[in-house]
């Protein structure tokens, strides 16, 4: 009959309309910049779940996160969560170095849909003590090795400096002529970025130790290492 013929299309219309909607995400995800030990959230949007699952991979190591509901790995930082399995959220608390790269959001559709998001993991610049030259004393018209080396993420940006605020002179022709010792470069394009090692020759008055933190100074000067990441982070 036609009302039994009109079932049967609206009946095939319902079945085919449901399969029509197949998962889509409704935005891409997010990168996040964390710093480290703060908590970072990725989110996943989706439409039209129906029932199919979301999961959660680190997607450089290939490590499973979570799969819908449940956490699958063994970190203890990381948790999910989820409203109306339309946004899917992937929680990882006290962020640390090892968690910095890219996190996968994935639809078990065949082929599989997916989407990801990186994390950033910023560390503040600090030196490192068993690398950094400390207080040296050197005769008048000796030669003087100062180390400096730091670290942080992103790199930080490493600069010798003078305490009354005047140039440090390169002596040589291999450095940059900024104004009585010599700096060897390493792997440098300019003298204030992105040095670990300084060598630097006095060949005038002596040399006086002072307070732990400042390497040292020839008569009343100090010769500081500084790290920075830009002008407006820096620090002595």
């Amino acid at each position: 009959s036609k009302f039994t013929e009109t079932y049967l299309i609206m009946y095939l219309f319902l079945l085919t309309g449901g399969a029509a909607y197949q998962p889509e995400f409704a935005e891409p995800i997010a990168n996040l910049s964390v710093p480290l030990g703060r908590d970072a959230t990725f989110r996943c949007l989706v439409h039209h779940l129906g029932g199919y699952r979301v999961g959660w991979v680190k997607a450089d190591t290939k490590a499973i996160q979570a799969i819908h509901d449940h956490v699958i790995t063994h970190n203890p930082r990381v948790s999910v969560s989820h409203n109306d399995h339309t946004t899917w959220n992937l929680h990882i608390r006290n962020v640390q170095e090892e968690d910095r790269g890219q996190y996968m959001c994935q639809i078990n559709t065949d082929p599989m849909k997916s989407q990801v998001g990186f994390l950033d993991v910023s560390v503040p610049p600090d030196f490192v003590p068993e690398e950094t030259s400390g207080d040296v004393m050197v005769p008048e018209g000796g030669t003087v090795k100062l180390t400096c080396r730091a670290r942080g993420h992103p790199e930080p940006h490493v600069q010798w400096r003078r305490e009354d605020g005047q140039d440090i002179v390169i002596k040589e022709p291999s450095g940059q002529k900024v104004g009585g010792c010599r700096i060897q470069e390493f792997n440098m394009a300019r003298f204030n970025i992105s040095i670990t090692n300084c060598i630097l020759e006095y060949l005038e008055d002596r040399i006086h130790p002072r307070k732990e933190g400042e390497a040292v100074s020839k008569v009343g000067y100090v010769v500081f290492c500084g790290v920075d990441r830009g002008v407006e982070n820096s620090h002595k």
